[in-house]
């Protein structure tokens, strides 16, 4: 009797080992995903609420301010999905974090824009990040909860 127990012990670690990951593995990966995709999301969202900010801060009228909005949501909609097959090919877990430095290397370079054509270009950068990280969000966890 001895023997099955250590003998089901040995299995159960040996589960473990295998790759079987904690129901709390499941819910940190959930929320770091959730809270990435949120950021994202926000970020699109909310510059809208500061372009007469920007217009004012670089000298330019809101027309042209409004490229800002209108490169990010161009590019974010036309890679998306190319992006989603990509990640499928090349590991999820390693293109949502390119993704996510990408999103975070567009975001510094915008904070340090002097001029408007740069934080356009800063922005589509971030775009392409926020793209890769949106394409696979909901895979990931998808393949995280398998039931």
């Amino acid at each position: 009797m001895t023997t099955d127990t250590s003998a089901q012990t040995d299995q159960i670690s040996n589960d473990d080992k295998s790759g079987n990951k904690s129901d709390s593995y499941h819910w940190k990966v959930f929320w770091v995903v959730g809270i990435a995709l949120f950021a994202m999301v926000l970020d699109f969202s909310i510059v809208s609420l500061a372009l007469s900010s920007i217009a004012d801060e670089f000298e330019v009228t809101l027309r042209a301010v409004t490229w800002v909005v209108i490169s990010t949501a161009l590019v974010t909609s036309a890679i998306m999905l190319p992006l989603g097959r990509v990640s499928d090919l090349t590991g999820r877990k390693k293109f949502h974090i390119a993704g996510m430095f990408f999103f975070v290397t567009g975001g510094l370079l915008a904070f340090l824009s002097q001029n408007l054509e740069v934080l356009i270009t800063s922005r589509v950068v971030m775009s392409i990040g926020s793209a890769m990280g949106q394409a696979v969000v909901f895979a990931i966890v998808i393949g995280v909860f398998p039931e």
